[in-house]
């Protein structure tokens, strides 16, 4: 926190306890009487805490004690009150006996924290409107007593209070709704009461609610929906009012544990309960509908007197109480009820079953009367006694005794006196049946009052239930197991007879359908060679069946051949053959074989030199010159890439490295230099990149390593040059990568850069790594820079040396710097320097900050040097942050490590000087004592408050102080704090910154707005010579160059004045550049006068360029004095007279030339032009 921000806080605080203690003292001044007229009017001397039993001293009230009722037992006088330093904040008069109205004095004590009245029937009236007043009112208890009215609304204002009990009163009319916006609140009772109207939807604001009791009054409506986001609610008490509507969702609410909305008019389905409720009472309603599950917490569950149905949920482990009578429930009781149940009441409901044969050892009240509970009924429990039991279907006997229907028997109707037989198809195997069960389909039973049915046997079947008896399969089907309600027909193949058991299959050789009753035999051609076959097939090609009734066909023999479904076969013709036996057909003597008889079963081959066609019966002989293989079709040349140079001969190959284009060679051409073939070649193929051959190769040879082709068909390989490489069979060179070189051509490797150097892609040497970086690898594409904190002042470094303590550097650099005032470097090879914090300060190279010395401090980091205290403060420890005011008749001046005290008949008001102390009242006027940042010549009033930037933090001031440097005066000039940023902008607005001097951030706009005008400067000079000044002196050229000098005076009889200049001239380069360069040429000018009066005569030679004498001279009128003072703009010069002219004739003039521009000045005017 700043000096600013400190200071505020401590001028609040001390107003805020001023304050309070100033309200403190006030409510104690005014407490004392108000008790004392609650207690009279209440008529306090009977109330119960007067009587001796409880208070045994006699005395009277400390007087101005605020707990006090003034009672004549002083030992009771602070009973039942509570006062924390003086104030009261809480009564408790409950059961005290009072009899007055509710005293309207107890508002006035707006520190009370709980008011307590319980248990006082004559305490009558009605709460004051006014009660809002008791703002920090926690706790209001009224409870039985004598009050009622209506419920001030201005309750909601208490938004304090955290509980609120009004319960047993006579309270009337409608709840204020502002009650329900308390969001503090966290119990509200006002039960029992007149109270009416329905309850507002805000119950989302009441989000500490635990507790609300609003039983037994005359409320309506419906219970609001808001209710459900009460997450804290515990406890919830609706019952005995004239609520309507269904019950909102309350699932949301995990902490309710109690509920009661019993005795209202609520109507539909409950879809859940609270999930932790204890307990449940939602009796004496119109609720209906099955029951959600119950939570496992309950241990009292109240239903009765609603319209509930369907059967009971689990019932909770834990629970003790179940009122459920006088709904519709259904359905059986639970055979075991919850082990610690004790009272427990399901009558006038519709539960049907067996009572349970056993209760809790708890239950101390049951009733299960007016329900339909099954015989028998346990003559072993109390709870069971007068109750009636009803004979169910399946059994028989009376309303008190019943026997199961026996095994063959039944009973359809309720209080059967006896059972019936099962009359025959039907069955019953168990007891107590209520109708027979019906023989199922494939059974049969012909006796009345069976237990069992039969299974029809194999062969029969049954397809309707209850019958007496089975059918007979017929003829085509079967049934192989007992028991079936249908026959299954016999498959294709196969065949049965009426009531047969199986099917029997039909043997090879013949046939059937499904469902057949006999096999037919296959017809001639075809055949069937399994059992069970559901037809005949043809006999297939190359086979054939001349009878019927046949298994297996007849195979064809080799030399013949049939078709499908044949009765015989037929042989092969010449010129055919077929080698195999059961063929479907001949096949035709294949080209360059022959066959020539019928019945052939293989063809014979051509002899080498001779062909045939397809299908021939004989053989043909070669022409010359071309040949042929056994078993030709006809004779060829030798194709491409073959050759024959004997007749009756094969055709061979073209050797590897030789190659044949055309058919029909007796010899093979040889491929030539650059190219390569194989064996066989019709062409030579060019040896492709990165190889090279020579005349009649076989292959091509790769490129050594060094060297490169890149193109095909080369007969040699070229070198690599300077700063390249290859590998073998390489159609490039690559460029050394970086960091490599290579120095040498034909290299077919690069040779890695040594330590401290680099190189990039492609060199043919290294380059030593340049100061601010390092090498040290080989191989280096780039020398890495100097991390902050080192440098490198060498090319070629290896490493980088680390900046010694008190200097720094940044990456890359190439030496170290000292760090600047006001910082200093952490550690040593550092990047960067710490600012100095505040206390302390530094010089440039400091290796580390010191410690401001006693009686100066520095207030911000980074300071290069500390403050001193001001005059009337001090500090007297190293390292100071800030200065601390003189105590009181102590004073200091600057740079104090101390305050010296006063003589003792003298005062000190502001810290700086000791005076006369002053009377500070007379004549009946009090004299105030100047307040911090206001000033007097006494130190007292009238004052002045400081002005501009100054500032006094004492009391009684003579005089106000300047603020320090970077500081400004803040809290109405008692203080300064530092100047904020750009404040040196706002010095001509604010006399308060006119101390704040440019920060960096000003600087910066400086800087900037410097430029700017330099820039807008140079730009509007340029214009004006460009297009003003330029042009008039060329116009003005011809004329001056005109002028010639007139020769020198015979003698030098005048006085002559030297005159110096700088001028400035423009040489050009070789390289068409100008360069600015400057000399200093020496004029001697001199003045003469003839002898006729009134007669003068002047001339002034041009300016000497660089190629005219240094110490060319000229004359100038006397007395005139010239000075030229230099001023850069462009190549200009700027010509002034510094005293003007009295006695020199007015055609007196000076001719100058800067380079290629010339000026004349008119002496007696101090023109230029």
């Amino acid at each position: 926190m700043n000096r600013f921000g400190t200071s505020s806080f401590l001028l609040v605080f001390i107003a805020f306890l001023f304050y309070s203690s100033s309200s403190i003292l006030h409510v104690c001044a005014s407490q004392y009487p108000y008790l004392q007229q609650v207690y009279q009017s209440c008529q306090g001397a009977q109330w119960l805490m007067s009587s001796p039993q409880y208070c045994s001293t006699s005395s009277s009230c400390i007087s101005n004690q605020n707990c006090c009722w003034n009672t004549s037992y002083s030992a009771c006088d602070d009973f039942l009150v509570t006062c924390i330093s003086g104030t009261v904040t809480e009564i408790d008069l409950g059961s005290q006996g009072l009899i007055c109205p509710f005293p309207g004095v107890l508002t006035q004590f707006s520190q009370l924290n709980e008011l307590k009245m319980n248990y006082n029937p004559s305490l009558s009236g009605s709460l004051p409107s006014n009660i809002s007043s008791l703002s920090q009112l926690q706790t209001l208890h009224l409870r039985y007593t004598g009050l009622g009215g209506p419920i001030p609304a201005s309750l909601g204002d208490l938004s304090s209070l955290l509980s609120l009990d009004l319960t047993h009163s006579q309270f009337s009319g409608s709840i204020p709704s502002s009650i329900f916006s308390l969001s503090t609140l966290a119990t509200l009772d006002l039960s029992h009461n007149q109270l009416s109207g329905s309850l507002p939807n805000t119950f989302n604001s009441m989000q500490s609610l635990a507790s609300l009791y609003l039983s037994s009054n005359n409320l309506n409506g419906s219970v609001p929906s808001t209710i459900n986001q009460t997450s804290e609610l515990v406890s919830l008490y609706l019952e005995n009012n004239a609520f309507t509507g269904e019950l909102p969702y309350l699932g949301n609410l995990t902490k309710l544990k109690y509920i009661d909305v019993s005795n209202n008019q609520l109507v539909g389905q409950v879809t859940s309960f609270p999930p932790s409720s204890v307990t449940i009472q939602y009796s004496k309603n119109n609720l209906y509908g099955p029951l959600p599950s119950i939570p496992s917490s309950v241990t009292t569950l109240h239903l009765y007197s609603n319209d509930f149905s369907g059967s009971l949920p689990t019932l909770p482990s834990g629970l003790q109480y179940l009122y459920i009578q006088e709904n519709d429930f259904s359905g059986s009781l639970p055979t075991s009820l919850p082990s610690g149940l004790k009272e427990l009441n399901v009558s006038n409901n519709n539960f049907s079953g067996y009572l349970p044969s056993s209760l809790p050892s708890t239950l101390t009240k049951a009733d299960f009367s007016n329900n339909n509970f099954l015989c028998p009924i346990p003559s072993n429990i109390s709870f069971y006694a007068n109750l009636s039991c009803t004979c169910p279907a399946g059994w028989h006997g009376n309303r008190t005794t019943c026997t199961k229907c026996g095994i063959g028997e039944y009973s359809s109707q309720p209080n059967s006196t006896e059972c019936s037989q099962c009359p025959a198809g039907t069955y019953n195997d168990k007891q107590g049946q209520t109708s027979c069960t019906p023989c199922s389909k494939g059974q049969y039973t012909n006796n009345t009052g069976s237990t069992s049915c039969q299974l029809c046997p194999a062969g029969y079947y049954q397809p309707d239930t209850g019958q007496e008896d089975c059918l007979q399969c017929p003829a085509g089907t079967c049934q192989p197991d007992t028991g079936k309600w249908s026959c299954n027909p016999c498959a294709a193949g196969y065949y049965s007879t009426a009531g047969s058991q199986k099917c029997s299959v039909c043997q090879p050789g013949t046939y059937s359908g499904k469902g057949s009753d006999t096999c037919t035999p296959c017809s001639a051609g075809t055949n069937t060679s399994v059992s069970a076959s559901t037809e005949c097939s043809n006999c297939p090609s190359g086979t054939y069946a001349n009878s019927s009734g046949t298994i297996l066909c007849t195979v064809v023999p080799a030399g013949a051949y049939s078709s499908s479904g044949a009765t015989d076969y037929t042989l092969c013709s010449p010129g055919q053959y077929q080698p195999n036996s059961g063929s479907s057909q001949c096949d035709s003597c294949p080209a360059g074989t022959f066959s020539n008889t019928s019945g052939a079963i293989k063809c014979l081959p051509c002899s080498p030199g001779q062909y045939s066609s397809s299908g021939a019966s004989k053989c043909s002989l070669c022409q010359a010159g071309y040949t042929n293989n056994s078993q030709s079709t006809s004779c060829d040349a030798c194709p491409a890439g073959t050759f024959n140079n004997k007749t009756g001969s094969t055709c061979q190959l073209c050797p590897a490295g030789t190659f044949g284009n055309v058919t029909g060679l007796t010899a093979c051409y040889s491929c030539p230099a650059g190219t390569n073939s194989s064996q066989g070649a019709t062409i030579c193929q060019p040896c492709p990149e990165g190889t090279y051959s020579k005349d009649g190769a076989a292959q091509c040879i790769p490129c050594p390593a060094g060297n490169f082709s890149n193109t095909t068909g080369s007969s040699i390989c070229l070198p690599c040059s300077v700063g390249e490489y290859s590998l073998q069979g390489s159609t490039q060179c690559s460029p050394c990568p970086a960091g490599n070189f290579s120095n040498t051509t034909g290299s077919s490797q690069c040779t890695a850069c040594p330590v401290g150097t680099f190189s990039s892609k492609g060199s043919s040497s290294c380059q030593l790594c340049p100061v601010g970086t390092f090498g040290n690898q080989t191989g280096l594409a780039s020398c890495f820079p100097c991390a902050a904190g080192n440098y490198s002042d060498v090319p070629g470094s290896t490493i980088c040396k680390q900046c010694p303590s008190s200097q720094y550097s940044s990456s890359g650099s190439s030496s170290c710097s000292n760090c600047p005032s006001g910082t200093y470097p952490d550690t040593s090879g550092t990047s960067t320097c710490s600012s100095c914090p505040a206390g302390s300060y530094s010089l440039a190279g400091f290796k580390q900050c010191r410690q401001c010395p006693a009686g100066t401090f520095s207030n911000h980091s980074g300071a290069s040097s500390c403050t001193n205290c001001s005059a009337g403060t001090y500090n007297n420890q190293t390292g100071s942050t800030s200065c601390s005011s003189c105590p009181a008749n102590t004073i200091s001046s600057s740079g104090a490590s101390s305050c010296t005290s006063c003589p003792s008949s003298l005062c000190s008001y502001d810290g700086i000087r000791c005076v006369q102390c002053v009377t500070t009242t007379s004549n009946n006027s009090t004299t105030s004592i100047c307040p911090a940042g206001q000033y007097s010549a006494t130190g007292y009033s009238p004052c002045s408050t400081c002005a501009g930037a100054t500032y006094t933090n004492h009391t009684g001031s003579t005089q106000c102080y300047n603020a320090p440097p970077g500081t400004y005066p803040v809290l109405n000039h008692s203080s300064y704090a530092s100047c904020p940023t750009l404040a040196f902008f706002l010095k001509p607005f604010h006399d308060k910154y006119s101390s704040c001097g440019p920060d960096a951030q000003s600087i910066v706009v400086i800087v900037i707005i410097c430029v700017a005008a330099c820039a807008v400067l140079i730009a509007s000079s340029y214009v004006l010579w460009r297009y003003v000044i330029r042009p008039h002196v060329q116009s003005k050229k011809p004329t001056e160059n005109n002028l010639a000098p007139p020769p020198p005076p015979s003698s030098p009889s005048n006085s002559r004045m030297q005159v110096e200049s700088y001028v400035s001239s423009y040489e050009k380069n070789g390289d068409d550049t100008n360069t600015h360069s400057f000399q200093k040429p020496s004029y001697s000018s001199r003045m003469y006068s003839s002898g006729v009066t009134g007669m003068t005569s002047s001339y002034m030679p041009s300016h000497t360029c660089a190629d005219e004498p240094q110490d060319a001279t000229s004359e100038i009128p006397h007395p005139t004095k010239l000075a030229i003072f230099q001023n850069t703009f462009g190549n200009q010069r700027t010509v002034r007279n510094t005293t003007t002219p009295t006695s020199q004739p007015s055609s007196s003039q000076l001719v100058f030339r800067f380079g290629d521009r010339h000026f004349r000045y008119n002496p007696m005017t101090d023109d230029l032009e």
